[in-house]
Order: C-alpha cells, then structure tokens, then sequence
C-alpha cells in the first residue's frame, strides 16, 4: 500500500503532554504501516526505537494517539532505572555485535585479496582500460633488440 497526500501530524496537545511526561519522546505517522508511533532515542544506526504504536482495534483508517495512549506509556515505567540500563545494555551488545561483524567482512575481504593482490592490480588495470587484450606478465618486461625487422603490431613480425 502507498500511502498519498499530506503527512498527517500529531495533535499539538497531545504532544505537550508527551513532552511532559518524557522530554526525549517523540511521535511521528508511519507511513508503511499506517500509525502513528511513539518513539524515544537510541544510539543504534536508525537513531530512534519504537516505544509505542498507536492501534484502533477493528478500524481500517488509524486514529490520532490521546490520554490512552499515556497510559500504555506510564504502565510501562519508561522511567525506571532498571528499564533504562536494559535498554543500554541492549545497544551496548548490538553495537559491539556491529563492530564484531564489520570487523569479520574486513578481514575476509583483506584474505581474499592478500594472495591474489597481482591478479587483483592486473583486474583492475584491465577495467580501468590500462592494459591490452594481451595479460601483462608479472615480471618486468624487457624489450629486445631488432635485427633488421620492421615490427609493424605486437602480435605480427615481418
């Protein structure tokens, strides 16, 4: 489904009262899924972790988010310490699981590349238009005296 037209925004009171409940949360329409969700921020890539979506059990068309809505939020105790450590701990591990998986394609590009770095040079010389049909040897070429023919291409003597 694709959604047309304007972007619809939350109610200007409702996000007061959000504000005043939690200053770092924020609520914003979603477009693939067509709700309104409530999000607080994260130090993962995308920046913000869905804390809440706003549903309207059996209704087709999404409803803006209200008092009810607070509600689902204040029992959830956004403020406890412990749910602010798990959720720090959370990003902790998925950031180091980053890092772990980033650092696992770079050394598996690097073996790839290590025992075949002539083969990879002469590649990309090759795309790059620096070379010929004919593959340059890997040592020095050394260019030999003429006795007296007229070379006339690289691949023809008379």
């Amino acid at each position: 489904m694709s959604w047309q037209g304007i972007t619809p925004t939350p109610d200007p009171g409702f996000m007061r009262k959000l504000k005043t409940f939690d200053p770092a949360l924020d609520c914003e329409f979603n477009r693939e899924i067509e709700k309104f969700i409530i999000t607080q921020p994260s130090r993962l890539k995308s920046g913000r972790l869905v804390a809440a979506i706003v549903e309207n059990p059996g209704k087709d068309f999404y409803r803006q988010p209200d008092d009810r809505d607070l509600r689902v939020l204040a029992k959830a105790d956004f403020e406890r310490k412990d749910h602010k450590r798990r959720i720090k701990e959370g990003e902790d591990y998925i950031l180091s699981e980053h890092e772990k998986s980033d650092k696992r394609a770079e050394e598996a590009i690097l073996a790839q590349t290590k025992d075949n770095g002539r083969w990879l040079k002469r590649k990309l010389a090759h795309a790059a238009g620096l070379v010929g049909d004919r593959v340059d040897p890997a040592f020095r070429r050394i260019t030999p005296k003429s006795k007296g023919y007229v070379v006339k291409d690289r691949r023809t003597v008379q």
